[in-house]
């Protein structure tokens, strides 16, 4: 019988033909040598639900807009007795997540406290929590909706010149950057799902047993898609690691 085991995150090659993909992400996004001892002893699970896809670079700001929600609502806002957010990471281009957990008896005593009462409110006033909810998401969407890509002049106003502004008419007021006057609509609209979704693990306790298949399956999921990248992507697997 062999010693079969999970691969080594630090181990994994790149596929054929992606040397350097690294760089193509931030630096927090990846495995590194100066947390390696808490990145090793940590259990990684290829997020097969949310980013079944190699993520592309400029999209992994709606990974981190959920990493980011999830967490402060799960271990700050609604304080889920034994649950302190999540953990992120990308390995050739696929997203991996591990579960930050509370072992201390008396910390999850501690936080079921806040979250009984936290939680209890929102079932008790759902049906208005809930209202003023949609108003703001469907803001959030507005949000979107109302974001204009300028057509650019051939040639600026002469005022960009004698006025000294130093800014061409490619960069919408209020903020100097399309992206910056975007990107925060997916954070806003991930802090928004997860005042919703945070305050209801104890209804979907009922669930679980589904909610867990569908996330280890996402092992079986990134060997499908390593049938379909088999040509010309070879090595292209999941990493778990335990």
């Amino acid at each position: 019988m062999t010693d079969a085991k999970f691969p080594n995150p630090f181990e994994v090659k790149a596929v054929s033909g992606t040397q350097g993909w690294e760089r193509m992400y931030p630096y927090y996004y990846l495995f590194s040598s100066e947390r390696r001892q808490y990145e090793e002893n940590r259990f990684w699970f290829f997020d097969a639900m949310h980013h079944p896809e190699p993520m592309y670079p400029f999209d992994t700001i709606t990974a981190e807009a959920w990493w980011v929600a999830l967490s402060q609502n799960t271990s700050r806002i609604f304080a889920i007795p034994p649950a302190l957010g999540i953990a992120h990471r990308i390995v050739n281009g696929y997203v991996y997540i591990s579960a930050h957990g509370v072992e201390d008896p008396q910390q999850i005593a501690e936080r079921a406290a806040y979250f009984e009462k936290r939680a209890g409110y929102y079932f008790e006033h759902w049906d208005e929590l809930y209202a003023k909810w949609e108003i703001k998401f469907r803001g959030v969407i507005g949000e979107l909706k109302s974001i204009e890509v300028p057509r650019l002049p051939a040639y600026e106003p002469e005022e960009v010149v004698t006025e000294g502004r130093g800014i061409s008419s490619g960069y919408p007021e209020p903020s100097p950057h399309f992206f910056s006057f975007s990107s925060p609509s997916p954070i806003s609209a991930q802090l928004d799902h997860f005042q919703i979704m945070s305050p209801l693990p104890l209804w979907m306790r009922s669930l679980a047993p589904f909610f867990v298949a569908r996330y280890l399956l996402g092992y079986v999921y990134s060997d499908s898609l390593q049938d379909r990248w088999s040509q010309g992507h070879s090595g292209s697997r999941a990493v778990l690691y335990l």
